[in-house]
């Protein structure tokens, strides 16, 4: 960041990563200023990985809502499912060194045990 005075190692870099579901809420406001308010750069990454919650035209009102609140990032948007495949890579390395089990094939176990307690809760009622 050149002209700002801040060195990079004593930069402070935040980021706002709402998911593109309509207007901001309140609380993401809230967030989203004390983002800018703390940080010397911020990046605004729009979270569309649930594909299911998205809204069309969700993005551009998250933009506008923060136009709107004079609140100003550095880079972005930038979208998550645009590095799917890269966080797919890390997730499959994470633990496996560790643990011999990936972070994808815990999370797998994980919803099938999900999935198997829900049924079980289900049967009981």
């Amino acid at each position: 960041m050149q002209g700002s005075g801040s060195t990079l190692a004593a930069m402070v870099r935040t980021r706002f990563a709402p998911s593109p579901t309509g207007s901001l809420h309140l609380g993401s406001a809230l967030s989203a200023v004390a983002n800018r308010r703390r940080g010397d750069w911020m990046l605004l990454r729009i979270d569309d990985t649930d594909a299911a919650r998205n809204v069309a035209g969700g993005e551009e009102q998250i933009v506008a809502d923060l136009e709107w609140l004079g609140i100003v990032w550095n880079d972005g948007p930038v979208r998550q499912s645009d590095r799917r495949e890269r966080h797919l890579q890390a997730a499959h390395a994470l633990g496996e060194e560790d643990f011999g089990i990936s972070m994808v094939e815990a999370m797998y176990s994980f919803s099938r045990i999900d999935r198997t307690w829900a049924r079980i809760t289900r049967a009981r009622c």
